[in-house]
């Protein structure tokens, strides 16, 4: 059991029960970030059988401005969370809507942003986007998983990946110790670590040293 605390006011704890790590499941998702997370809970709402475990290689909970100071959603992102995750009332209540494209003027002083001359409309636009804190909205994901029952591992370091048209193993270490997890479906979302292209393309003809 690993407990997940999340820095966003209405998601303050996070319990993450984990299934027997050995069992065989239909999909293994590498990478548990805002890409791995979206993903499970499409998969577990479109197939509500489905059974899902994510691993990730950091520990939780993921610190604020985890990659860059501030993020934003265009409306196809925003589209996404909303209507396809049903994620509306905790973007609504718990980040920026942003009010569109403006432009502050510093009227010849370098005078604070709350002082200067401020162009843009007036009205929030029909179709909504948002302002968010990376690390705060995939810790605001996690918790989603885990209240829809889909099993996220944090701390595991991926050690091989053992495909077969019989099902597929991943071998990760977690804890000190080595475990596997059989999966019908492996799915990469660990970014720039690219783990299953490393396996799937040599990596001289990618240009990537390991």
């Amino acid at each position: 059991m690993e407990a997940a605390r999340s820095r966003s006011a209405d998601y303050s704890l996070v319990e993450i029960d984990v299934k027997d790590p050995d069992s065989n499941i239909d999909v293994v998702i590498l990478g548990g970030g805002l890409a791995g997370c979206a993903l499970a809970i499409q998969l577990q709402q479109s197939i509500p059988d489905v059974e899902v475990s994510i691993l990730e290689k950091r520990s939780l909970p993921f610190p604020d401005a985890a990659h860059k100071v501030g993020e934003s959603t265009i409306e196809v992102g925003a589209h996404y969370f909303t209507s396809v995750l049903d994620l509306s009332h905790q973007l609504r209540t718990c980040k920026l809507e942003k009010l569109g494209l403006r432009y502050f003027f510093n009227n010849g002083q370098n005078a604070p942003i709350s002082e200067r001359l401020e162009f843009g409309q007036v009205y929030f636009p029909p179709i909504p986007s948002y302002n968010f804190d990376r690390g705060r909205m995939e810790n605001l994901l996690v918790h989603e998983c885990v209240l829809r029952e889909i099993d996220y591992l944090g701390g595991c370091r991926v050690k091989s990946i053992d495909l077969d048209k019989d099902g597929h193993t991943v071998t990760y270490g977690r804890d000190g110790m080595t475990q596997t997890i059989r999966a019908r479906w492996v799915v990469d979302a660990s970014g720039r670590a690219g783990i299953l292209k490393r396996k799937l393309v040599p990596c001289h003809r990618i240009g990537l040293v390991l």
